[in-house]
């Protein structure tokens, strides 16, 4: 009797391993966020972060203060992430000239971000994220939306997947218009 080899990485293992790779960040992200007590909050200012971009060059938060800015947190085995995405994508035509959009991936490589970031247009900066600003921002689950106005303050954060309408009301929170 031939026994026949098992890879990991077999097509139909991949989901499997990409959502243990999910709950794995949700639960480390979590623990460490409420041992320290921190992540983002509506009212208090946005924790500023520096990650690298897609081209190795910083992003940092701070450097964007006096405008509005619309954070989302996403992973490229994220399908609500890839939803939202392109719904953010179809709307930052009308916003662009007024908020700053940054999108920061999870702990990906910068390839797998590069050929998603194509695959959807992005038309604004992606950094990528180590882990820490998952913690400064208790990222518990993805995407993770953040509406930050002109003063720095958190305005609004979204859990999950963002429906057009609380986009819409929440970027008019940072905008003014």
């Amino acid at each position: 009797m031939r026994r026949r080899a098992v890879t990991l990485w077999h097509p139909s293992r991949r989901a499997l391993w990409a959502t243990i790779c999910a709950v794995t960040l949700a639960l480390r992200a979590t623990t460490v966020a409420a041992a320290a007590g921190e992540g983002a909050r509506i009212g208090k200012p946005a924790p500023n972060f520096s990650v690298e971009d897609l081209h190795g060059k910083p992003v940092v938060l701070n450097a964007y203060r006096s405008r509005p800015i619309f954070i989302t947190v996403f992973a490229t085995w994220c399908s609500p992430c890839r939803k939202e995405l392109s719904y953010v994508v179809r709307r930052f035509p009308r916003y662009r000239s007024r908020v700053v959009f940054v999108g920061i991936d999870e702990q990906e490589s910068p390839s797998i971000v590069k050929a998603f970031a194509a695959s959807l247009s992005l038309p604004f900066g992606v950094g990528i994220d180590p882990g820490a600003v998952a913690v400064d921002y208790g990222v518990r689950a993805l995407p993770l939306s953040v509406f930050i106005d002109r003063d720095g303050i958190v305005r609004a954060l979204v859990r999950g997947s963002l429906r057009p309408p609380i986009f819409e009301r929440d970027i008019a929170l940072i905008d003014g218009r």
